[in-house]
């Protein structure tokens, strides 16, 4: 159902990820299928599940910032303390922080607060830690005509606004979310957002209550 969690496609290289859960380790049978299909497309392949055996959630922990070279991590025990070393071998700024709802609990997933498109990103800002708040917006901030749009903790933490994934369309640059998060956000939100890229907007109500994840989580 997540399998951003356990695979992602970085710079024409496949990677599967180690996950905290022993579990969801079945996922990984998919990969059969998948492979193929990824190779066709120049992918090579890599293991980070023998990579130091570190625990590592995919792009549910890694938050690309593909055009300046940087990932934005929430350290959480979905991210292994040798995350900072695996940026570097991708040959990305690792941006760290920790994250927590508004009851305190900890975020465990990176893209449940924050998502990055080409001209935008939509952040929590509320739940990064006042030690490293500054340090994140700075660096979102340095892309100087990126809309940062900040959304509050029942947006985030409810409607899964941060949850949310641009891609690229045949017509240009798609934003998929989740119907609860779009009408989570404000209509200023929305225009905002319309500017940088078209919505597709799925019906995810019951992957979002009873998984815990949205349209982001979805897609790998």
């Amino acid at each position: 159902m997540f399998p951003n969690n356990w695979f992602g496609t970085h710079d024409q290289d496949v990677w599967l990820y180690r996950m905290k859960n022993p579990s969801r380790s079945v996922e990984k049978l998919a990969l059969a299928e998948i492979l193929p299909l990824l190779s066709k497309h120049g992918y090579s392949y890599h293991c980070v599940r023998s990579w130091h055996d570190s625990v590592i959630e995919g792009t549910g922990v890694l938050l690309f910032d593909r055009r300046h070279r940087k990932i934005y991590i929430n350290k959480s025990q979905r991210a292994d303390n040798l995350l900072e070393e695996f940026c570097r071998v991708l040959g990305y700024e690792a941006v760290v922080f920790q994250a927590t709802s508004k009851t305190g609990s900890p975020f465990y997933h990176t893209n449940v607060m924050l998502s990055i498109g080409d001209d935008y990103a939509v952040v929590s800002s509320y739940s990064i830690d006042e030690k490293n708040r500054g340090k994140v917006m700075d660096s979102l901030a340095k892309k100087k005509d990126r809309t940062i749009i900040e959304v509050n903790a029942d947006q985030t933490e409810k409607s899964f606004c941060a949850n949310i994934l641009q891609l690229q369309g045949r017509d240009g640059p798609v934003i998929a979310m989740s119907q609860r998060a779009h009408d989570g956000f404000t209509q200023k939100q929305r225009e905002q957002l319309s500017k940088h890229s078209k919505f597709a907007i799925f019906p995810l109500d019951v992957i979002e209550t009873v998984g815990g994840g949205s349209a982001r989580c979805m897609l790998a």
